[in-house]
């Protein structure tokens, strides 16, 4: 099955910065179609005017979580052939089984990079009816990547950065929206604006 990257796809999530990050790795993997929910109650009002196809879902939002959102969408049949992917930060195998029984397609563990994302999605789009178990058994591997994730965003404590000669590194803030940068990103998880410099 081939992927369509025409698709309509919407990101529920209270994080600008996490909404943000998510649709521009959702356009590094050539997706174009998408939209955007400040939380689980925003994200519902926009599905009842608009037919989605994939929705990544935070878990912990105000007004109404992920957990919410997700039972009040599988109640209506039109909403059955919705992906739904949830986005947690909580790596708990009973929570994961409890989002499938609720109604997810797949789940992502925060944090992640491009390409765990972007393989997530895609293994989504061409394999929407997994089973529990096959859902879960990646699920100890995908902790470690989370970790590894992690470890590489955020060097030891007393240790900086390794900053390599020639080569572009992250402006302090972005030049177009002034918000502060995030360490070890070459772009604005506010506007998606580049934020390289040439290095002196």
């Amino acid at each position: 099955m081939s992927i369509d990257y025409g698709i309509q796809i919407l990101i529920v999530d209270d994080s600008r910065m996490m909404r943000s990050m998510i649709r521009r790795y959702l356009i590094n993997s050539g997706f174009s179609n998408i939209d955007q929910a400040v939380d689980g109650r925003d994200g519902i009002t926009m599905m009842q005017k608009k037919s989605y196809d994939l929705v990544t879902l935070d878990v912990v939002m105000p007004e109404m979580d992920g957990l919410e959102f997700l039972s009040t969408l599988r109640q209506f049949d039109h909403f059955d052939d919705v992906m739904v992917m949830m986005v947690t930060v909580t790596a708990d195998r009973e929570l994961i089984l409890n989002l499938i029984d609720i109604g997810a397609n797949e789940y992502i563990l925060k944090p992640f990079s491009n390409d765990t994302f972007t393989r997530k999605v895609c293994y989504l789009m061409e394999n929407r009816h997994r089973t529990k178990e096959d859902i879960l058994a990646d699920f100890d591997a995908e902790q470690e990547e989370c970790k590894k994730t992690m470890s590489q965003a955020s060097p030891p404590s007393g240790e900086k950065s390794p900053v390599k000669p020639h080569v572009d590194r992250p402006a302090a803030f972005c030049p177009h929206c002034g918000i502060k940068a995030m360490e070890q990103s070459n772009f604005c998880y506010n506007c998606g604006s580049s934020l390289s410099v040439k290095a002196s």
